[in-house]
């Protein structure tokens, strides 16, 4: 994620059309769209803007990784199915209790989700990170364990840190360990929230290689 740039796409207050700016984190361009679009709605019809919310958006720098992409891919799909299985759903429902236990009996199946709970949290901790090195601020499930670490291995991940407080920390750490990762050691984290960054400091953690 290095040198990547979180696009914001807008409205100019001056009534001069559209504009971006570029902000390091996901955090920084969701704080100032909110800033922004507050600005925009108050001059809105003092000023005679064009333009609506939904003008206000952010671009997500694109994120280059054979392995992970193909998750993304599944996930995409079972969105996809999810979405027509409901509707489905609905048509029934729209057309009466009759209908709809008809649906219920012989309706299609519910798509299953495509991934593990190790798996997703793998996906979800690459999709969200915004740092050179991964960090992992969440806690996996003993039956979670070794597909969160073979999923971060078979994408590449080399090292990741670890923030999580919770009562779970140690086992985590032991399973870790107990599927081929190395314990290298205490670090600590620079924070990448706006507030933290203000408010807070370092994020005491521990560094695991894969």
């Amino acid at each position: 994620m290095k040198n990547a740039k979180y696009i914001l796409h807008g409205i100019a207050c001056d009534g001069s059309g559209k504009k971006v700016n570029e902000y390091e984190t996901r955090e920084e361009a969701q704080q100032a769209m909110e800033e922004w679009l507050g600005w925009f709605n108050y001059y809105k019809d003092t000023r005679n803007l064009e333009g609506s919310d939904s003008d206000f958006w952010i671009e997500e720098p694109e994120k280059t990784n054979d392995y992970m992409n193909e998750l993304a891919k599944k996930l995409n799909a079972y969105e996809r199915e999810r979405k027509a299985w409901e509707e489905s759903k609905e048509v029934a429902r729209a057309k009466g209790h009759d209908a709809l236990m008809e649906w219920y009996d012989n309706g299609p199946d519910k798509p299953e989700y495509p991934l593990t709970g190790g798996q997703a949290k793998a996906w979800g901790l690459w999709y969200w990170n915004e740092r050179d090195e991964m960090n992992f601020d969440d806690f996996v499930w003993e039956s979670e364990a070794k597909d969160f670490i073979d999923t971060l291995r078979a994408s590449g991940v080399e090292t990741f840190t670890v923030t999580n407080t919770s009562t779970a920390l140690m086992e985590n750490m032991h399973w870790f360990q107990q599927n081929g990762c190395t314990l290298m050691g205490l670090c600590e984290v620079e924070p990448t929230d706006p507030w933290e960054k203000k408010h807070g400091g370092p994020k005491m953690g521990v560094r695991f290689a894969l």
